[in-house]
């Protein structure tokens, strides 16, 4: 009996048998679909099931609240004042998610947090310099502060867990540029340590065995840090730019830490000999090992074409598929 998309994933990262992992779909945005349209090189209105592009679902609750706002920002986008249990916090049709969710063969996530810099505003320089200083100089009481927005996100998180039997949890932490993080290891342990303990308790005790820690940019000196603050999966955007190699992390970490993602999408600039190549390269000894999702590291944009894209997908597919069976 074939497995569905879901019982994949979790095959996958329980680690307990080595299955072919899902291949979703890598972000692919609205105006590349148009450009393609108009074109005239993707008629099929199912492309996404001809490509073998398997859905997935992040929920994404608005945790949000102007109290935790550390600092004015220019141009700000609008932050929520609502409670935590307004039902605003959850997208229109979010009855009816939670309807199809429950006979869903997908994986379906919950964002649990926007990450360290996000949840205090910062969207700027402006905003993030002040804050650069006060996590160096008031260590305790950002931790505190940060502890008081985590809880308010608990409630605003608990009707998701009270409607929909989770896959993952997702940590997002923009804390990097391509060349370096921004804080040190040791201070995302004791400033995010008492924050992210709270949001995991909530996570295990509704019975979501998977964390995923989503990042981007150069954050490879940060996973020590990110494991002992509960990571189970890493995920790392814009890795290629940045230098994050997974072969490296998966030779240093081994199999304890699950893997999403990796894939420098430079590769659809190659032909195909070369994206065959460095598939069979960089993904084939991670799908060996187990414990990997191989993904871009980014969104499809603008300039890749609809063959490019679709040769890259029917590879990856053959790829997948010698390694770790149909």
């Amino acid at each position: 009996m074939d497995l569905t998309s879901r019982e994949r994933f979790v095959a996958t990262f329980a680690g307990t048998s080595r299955c072919s992992p899902p291949l979703w779909g890598d972000g692919i945005r609205d105006d590349v679909v148009e450009d393609w349209a108009s074109q005239g090189v993707c008629p099929d209105a199912d492309w996404e099931r001809t490509l073998g592009i398997e859905r997935f679902e992040v929920v994404q609750p608005d945790l949000r609240h102007v109290d935790f706002s550390f600092t004015p920002v220019t141009n700000p986008e609008p932050v929520q004042t609502c409670p935590a249990d307004d039902i605003r916090r959850y997208p229109r049709d979010w009855d009816q998610q939670v309807v199809s969710f429950s006979t869903r063969d997908f994986a379906v996530g919950l964002r649990v947090s926007r990450g360290l810099f996000l949840t205090f505003g910062v969207a700027d320089w402006n905003s993030l310099a002040p804050l650069l200083i006060a996590l160096h100089d008031e260590p305790e009481t950002m931790s505190h502060r940060l502890r008081e927005a985590s809880e308010f996100a608990m409630q605003v998180l608990q009707r998701a867990y009270d409607s929909v039997k989770f896959d993952f949890v997702v940590f997002s932490e923009p804390i990097a540029s391509n060349c370096a993080p921004v804080i040190s290891p040791e201070m995302l342990r004791g400033v995010c340590g008492a924050a992210y303990k709270v949001l995991l308790d909530q996570a295990r005790k509704a019975g979501v065995s998977h964390v995923v820690f989503q990042t981007y940019g150069n954050t490879a000196s940060l996973i020590p840090a990110f494991r002992d603050l509960g990571a189970s999966i890493f995920w790392s955007g814009e890795s290629g730019v940045a230098g994050v190699s997974y072969p490296r992390i998966r030779n240093r970490y081994g199999g304890a830490l699950g893997l999403i993602g990796g894939i420098d999408s430079a590769i659809l600039s190659l032909n195909e000999n070369e994206m065959e190549r460095r598939l069979e390269l960089d993904v084939v000894p991670l799908l060996e090992q187990g414990r990997y999702l191989p993904l871009l590291d980014g969104r499809v944009r603008r300039g890749v074409s609809y063959q490019s894209y679709a040769k890259y997908r029917h590879l990856l597919k053959d790829v997948v598929a010698r390694a770790c069976g149909p």
